[in-house]
């Protein structure tokens, strides 16, 4: 008896061992994708005039700190700008942060049939950067308020900020009292998010 007790103490020990092991391997951290963001941002088109946003988010994020809870726990709104793989494009698209107790959403909002921005997005994004006050009476704005996707992943403490894996895409988020920024890695391409949070 005391054989087999020793037996399953040992194998509790292994499994909680490589549990933790196999989370760990997933938890890569920001700091791993610095080459491939890095590739993203100087293949880009720097003589887009969106460009000056990528830099100055992609510089706020590298700045930014980690989170309080208190700021991971507000919905936002926000903009974003998708580095697409097999394109130099720069379109800057509508975000919506979302949290439902333990779990978040992050996502740009984009036409459906272009891939694009369309006229109400493009006057949404140029509200967000210009004339912040406006900003309501969009009706892209409107839209996000009420419709945006279910959160459905979770939020992982790291060393200098948190991650967030949804199975498409793994996205690191920092931030300040005022800012909310996340890079967001997919298949297709990166995503830098802003969400003002005041």
């Amino acid at each position: 008896m005391r054989h087999q007790y020793k037996i399953i103490k040992t194998s509790v020990f292994l499994l909680l061992l490589l549990s933790f092991m196999v989370i760990k391997a997933q938890q890569k951290p920001v700091e791993d994708y610095t080459e491939r963001l890095n590739n993203a941002v100087s293949s880009s088109d720097h003589t887009n005039p969106n460009y000056k946003y990528l830099d100055t988010f992609i510089t706020k994020f590298q700045k930014a700190g980690k989170l309080e809870a208190t700021m991971l726990s507000k919905d936002a709104v926000g903009i974003a700008i998708f580095l697409p793989n097999d394109s130099k494009s720069l379109d800057i698209y509508p975000a919506r942060y979302t949290v439902d107790k333990d779990k978040v959403d992050i996502s740009a909002l984009r036409n459906r049939n272009t891939q694009k921005p369309n006229e109400d997005m493009k006057e949404y994004v140029d509200f967000y950067l210009t004339d912040w006050k406006k900003l309501g009476t969009s009706k892209t704005f409107k839209s996000l308020m009420l419709n945006h996707p279910v959160p459905q992943s979770t939020i992982t403490e790291m060393t200098n900020g948190h991650m967030v894996d949804s199975g498409y895409a793994t996205s690191f988020l920092r931030g300040d009292e005022h800012w909310l920024y996340a890079v967001s890695f997919g298949d297709s391409g990166i995503i830098i998010y802003a969400f003002r949070m005041e």
